[in-house]
């Protein structure tokens, strides 16, 4: 009789302790696309999206641009954003990043410029130039 009531109890808390067990899911989803025309330009983004186990949100964008001119030069800009939103109010954070660089058609790096924002405020700004 003991065996069969333990067994029951335990069967009794894995039906209350499910629900809460289902509630803690972690999920992940990602996305890429590529447009490229005939003079060799591109753009590439990728999205990602996730939330853990403790609700926390987080939303990666990255977006990158490739622009070639005739005699091989060719700019690159990457602008990049991490948002992560824990759960609650107003703990809310954004990274956002963008890199431009300039290169001659030997593929030697000519001009750099960085930018990096945390939560609207810009805590990197310098830029670089060689000739």
């Amino acid at each position: 009789m003991k065996a069969v009531t333990t067994i029951s109890l335990a069967a009794l808390m894995f039906a209350v302790a499910s629900p809460a067990i289902a509630a803690d899911k972690e999920t992940y989803k990602a996305e890429t696309s590529i447009e490229k025309d005939a003079k060799g330009n591109y753009e590439k983004k990728v999205t990602e999206k996730s939330t853990d186990a403790m609700g926390t949100d987080v939303k990666n964008e990255a977006k990158t641009e490739v622009d070639v001119d005739r005699d091989g030069s060719k700019e690159v800009t990457v602008k990049t954003k991490s948002v992560k939103d824990p759960k609650g109010l107003m703990n809310k954070s954004t990274v956002e990043t963008e890199t431009h660089v300039k290169q001659d058609e030997h593929g030697n790096n000519t001009e750099t410029t960085q930018k990096k924002k945390v939560d609207g405020k810009v805590v990197l700004d310098r830029s670089t130039s060689k000739e």
